[in-house]
């Protein structure tokens, strides 16, 4: 244990664990109506600013976990490959960039989210008496293209750091390295399935909001659930391609082996018919 802490891995299983607390704390007062309630008492501006911050949490939580495992996939990989110190590197730099993003962009998000004029909770909604001038369709446009500026910002900081990743492993001289650059791959995948789900929930949002007629608004609806559903099924086919000696192990750990020529029954196997 004294030796698991003084490694930057202790740190990132701290950070893993913090992520996942804050995150469930943050879902629980998101959802729980009793904690709505209780936080719409409050003064204004202590509610307000709760709600965003329990709205930011609760969205960039989850992204924290994506940037925390491609910086530990690749830290072993700098350390030793490349003639860079860890924290100096320009692909680790670059994912704290993409952090910045992510962060600023949930908080803005969460501002639009929070100045609309109804909020629903459990299946009813309340008037919210913090509402913001603009009306909600504005609103709703204005959160698209935040949503819009901060997927290509991200698709181009993840481009940069993909160019990175393949001149690393051109250059790299270690002798096993395949699992940590198929993890770094992996993640940078899985970043982008999960900006892909929310494409079609948008254009459900903005089909709401200009009031076009139900069959399109239930279709996109419908696909959007549908899409999210595919991209699931598109990171765990990742997952199998990216991690083969990962899935041999679960293999062998499921008992999915078939027997080879070496493993059938010998001459000494007792014949059972008998018995």
């Amino acid at each position: 244990m004294k030796h698991l802490r003084e490694t930057k891995y202790f740190g990132i299983l701290v950070s893993l664990t913090l992520s996942d607390m804050i995150h469930s704390a943050a879902s629980i007062l998101k959802v729980s109506c009793e904690m709505k309630s209780s936080i719409l008492e409050l003064p204004a501006k202590a509610s307000y600013w709760l709600f965003i911050i329990f709205n930011a949490i609760s969205g960039s939580s989850v992204l924290i976990r994506y940037l925390v495992l491609l910086i530990s996939s690749i830290e072993r990989y700098v350390a030793v490959c490349q003639p860079f110190q860890y924290g100096e590197h320009p692909l680790v730099n670059n994912t704290k960039v993409i952090f910045g993003v992510i962060f600023i962009s949930s908080f803005l998000l969460s501002t639009l989210i929070n100045t609309t004029a109804r909020l629903p909770i459990c299946q009813s909604a309340l008037q919210v008496k913090y509402v913001s001038g603009l009306a909600s369709s504005a609103i709703y446009y204005s959160m698209a293209a935040i949503v819009v500026l901060f997927m290509l910002s991200t698709a181009i900081l993840l481009a940069i750091v993909w160019w990175e990743l393949r001149l690393m492993v051109k250059r790299s001289t270690a002798a096993d390295n395949s699992g940590l650059i198929a993890g770094s791959r992996y993640v940078i995948w899985k970043f982008v399935l999960h900006f892909l789900r929310y494409i079609p929930t948008m254009l459900y949002s903005v089909f709401q909001v200009q009031k076009l007629k139900a069959a399109v608004v239930e279709t996109t609806e419908a696909s959007a659930i549908i899409f999210g559903s595919l991209m699931r099924i598109v990171s765990l086919a990742a997952f199998w391609y990216l991690h083969p000696q990962c899935v041999k192990s679960l293999k062998h750990v499921l008992r999915f082996n078939r027997c080879s020529g070496e493993d059938q029954p010998s001459g000494n196997v007792v014949n059972l018919e008998r018995y």
